[in-house]
């Protein structure tokens, strides 16, 4: 029996891809939806964008890593324009993560973000096509409803080893399903929930996990010890976040 790498087993490893809402044809402009998933935890923050280009991907995945409960160290895309481009490049070089991409003419390599796809896109927005103004707002406020829904509520099982049988047959031994909200907090590292004061004109400023937002600095990890249990949820602290 050969046990999963402990690498597979650690939070923070955040895989992203986009996918279209083109419908039937890809003719003319329509909107995409982002998505990053967590490869351990399977935490998922999806964000609509009005389309491919660049500058909207690169304003999607800064928003996206902002609203992990936890710190990411390592991002991986595919190999699609709209990741291997300045503004993302350019962005990444300015965060605390390591973002990788996948190997050419390997269409497996990020198995856990095309699996959402299915799972959480088609299932919600099915395959009809979005490309109006309204289509987008809707989309908006609809991610963050299903963020919500699959983080807290959606058991998840992961694979903990598998094995071929004699009759060349792959098995594979799961853990024993739960959230992705309980497996952040079996993890122990949190961000902690420190209140942001107003900037000017009364507006919250954003906050960054990474070297971009120089004048807010990240908040502390906080490791409990192991039996220690605590809300992952303080009262209208990540629900606020998500919406």
């Amino acid at each position: 029996m050969t046990r999963v790498p402990a690498i597979d087993s650690q939070l923070g490893r955040v895989a992203v891809n986009t996918v279209a809402h083109c419908g039937n044809t890809t003719r003319g402009q329509y909107a995409f939806t982002l998505i990053a998933t967590d490869v351990f935890a399977g935490w998922t923050v999806n964000r609509a964008i009005k389309n491919e280009a660049a500058r909207w991907v690169a304003e999607a995945m800064a928003e996206i890593t902002g609203q992990f409960t936890y710190p990411i160290h390592h991002v991986r895309c595919d190999n699609g324009s709209d990741f291997l481009s300045e503004p993302v490049t350019a962005w990444a070089d300015t965060q605390d993560f390591t973002m990788t991409r996948s190997r050419l003419c390997h269409s497996n390599d990020s198995p856990f973000a095309e699996q959402k796809n299915g799972d959480i896109l088609r299932r919600t927005t099915f395959t009809y096509r979005h490309d109006t103004d309204t289509d987008l707002a809707l989309l908006r406020e609809l991610w963050p409803l299903v963020n919500l829904r699959k983080n807290l509520f959606r058991t998840t099982k992961e694979a903990i080893s598998y094995r071929v049988t004699k009759t060349d047959r792959h098995m594979r031994a799961y853990d024993i399903p739960r959230t992705p909200a309980d497996r952040v907090k079996d993890a122990g590292i949190l961000i902690s929930p420190t209140p942001r004061a107003p900037g000017p004109g009364g507006s919250l400023p954003k906050r960054g996990l990474g070297r971009a937002d120089q004048a807010h600095p990240p908040h502390p990890r906080r490791t409990h010890p192991p039996g220690h249990h605590q809300d992952l949820l303080p009262r209208g602290t990540i629900i606020s976040r998500a919406l």
